[in-house]
């Protein structure tokens, strides 16, 4: 299953049909795995581990690492919020700090990029298609610098609020009118 520690606890089949076509074998990697400190294991707890610093590493979620197949900016740029940074520089995959235990989370995480956290977006829960494959730990570069809005962003965000305002003024445009007409034919029909 990928947890234990010799061949010999390993279950297996034997076959009376093997000849030297069906002889099986194994890769080794000498690669070291990260320890995981006790406190990753907290219930929804995020943790990055195996970069040069806390901003930076291979993600792990309540202790078991990420799988990199649906890792993306967005879903970096909330790990990021959520362990206090201020953004996400780059996502990463392919286990870029250093390989992960073969045994994934199982879950992957869909976020809007509104969340606060990673526990806020939603989880898809499924049979990781990562499992024991120890080089697609999903992983995050984050920035310790105040973010910066993009100036094309900033056009963008300008332009939402001043269409806001001027739907705004033509629906109270609207109303007033509407009001003004009803209250003059109620007037009329009066005298």
């Amino acid at each position: 299953k990928g947890h234990e520690v010799s061949l010999e606890l390993c279950n297996f089949l034997e076959s009376k049909h093997c000849d030297l076509a069906n002889i099986a074998g194994v890769k080794c990697e000498n690669d070291t795995l990260i320890d995981i400190p006790q406190a990753c294991y907290a219930t929804n707890k995020t943790c990055l581990l195996g970069g040069s610093g806390d901003h930076e590493g291979n993600i792990y979620f309540q202790g078991k690492p990420v799988c990199d197949d649906s890792w993306t900016y967005g879903n970096a740029q909330i790990a990021c919020k959520s362990l206090g940074f201020k953004e996400a520089v780059k996502a990463t995959r392919g286990s870029d700090f250093g390989m992960v235990p073969s045994e994934f989370s199982g879950i992957a995480f869909d976020c809007y990029g509104v969340e606060e956290n990673l526990q806020n977006c939603r989880i898809i829960k499924r049979e990781s298609k990562c499992n024991y494959n120890r080089h697609q730990g999903a992983g995050v570069i984050c920035s310790r610098a105040p973010a910066l809005v993009p100036p094309a962003l900033l056009l963008i965000i300008n332009l939402r609020e001043n269409i806001l305002a001027a739907v705004r003024h033509v629906i109270f445009v609207a109303v007033r009118d509407v009001l003004f007409v009803a209250v003059r034919h109620v007037m009329n029909n009066l005298n």
